[in-house]
């Protein structure tokens, strides 16, 4: 993990002195955002996750880039915004849906932080067709295995229907749901499957909150080429 924070630290780095790219905050449609749910989604407990993140922030100190994770110094109530994501009561809940599309779309939001909007544009084959992972323009977004059920159960959905359009959440009227549309279903699956409704529940576009991912990716113009 710690290799792996730092090949990716590596070319942010040229990136942003390049580019001359202001400090930010992660989000999950950024490529750091990809990369700490890549780390992060399969951790089994608490103590794995932190071990994760602690990897990840001294790969990117290797590369000269500061990783600042105000829920591991200020508020430890923001690693809950990390994981665990799939704990063993979480997958429970998640099998109880009875409607695979819910089931799928919450398992995503779940998975990958990301807005209905988003969610909504993506196609299946976009979707790994194991269920293992969904790609974005930053990168692959991990499925972690025992939440992969309810993603294969979506893609054999997909494909029972006749002519469906190539997005890969798709209403009884065979036409692709809109991000608001979604929204509505994943929030009334989290409030059936007795779980916390997440981002992709609004549905509007720009609905991040700066606690998002409880990260802040910093010190990245103020660092030299590597030679």
């Amino acid at each position: 993990m710690r290799d792996r924070a730092r090949r990716a630290g590596r070319s942010w780095r040229l990136y942003t002195e390049r580019t001359l790219r202001r400090p930010r905050d992660v989000r999950p449609d950024c490529t750091l955002g990809t990369l700490l749910q890549n780390l992060t989604i399969d951790a089994r407990d608490r103590h794995e996750l932190l071990l994760r993140l602690h990897a990840a922030q001294t790969g990117l100190r290797d590369e000269g880039l500061d990783l600042t994770l105000p829920a591991l110094e200020h508020d430890t109530r923001l690693l809950d915004r990390l994981g665990p994501r799939f704990t063993t009561d979480t997958v429970a809940r998640l099998r109880r849906l009875a409607c695979p599309l819910a089931a799928g779309a919450l398992t995503l939001a779940v998975a990958t932080d990301n807005n209905a909007p988003w969610l909504a544009w993506l196609t299946h084959n976009w979707t790994d067709p194991h269920g293992r992972h969904v790609r974005a323009y930053t990168g692959t977004l991990r499925v972690p295995p025992q939440a992969r059920p309810m993603q294969r159960a979506l893609l054999l959905d997909h494909a029972s229907r006749r002519d469906p359009p190539p997005n890969l959440f798709v209403g009884r009227d065979n036409a692709a749901m809109t991000g608001r549309r979604l929204a509505h279903r994943i929030g009334t699956a989290a409030d059936l499957a007795g779980l916390p409704r997440s981002e992709a529940a609004h549905p509007t576009s720009l609905c991040y909150t700066a606690e998002t991912f409880a990260t802040t990716f910093t010190g990245a113009i103020r660092l030299r080429p590597i030679t």
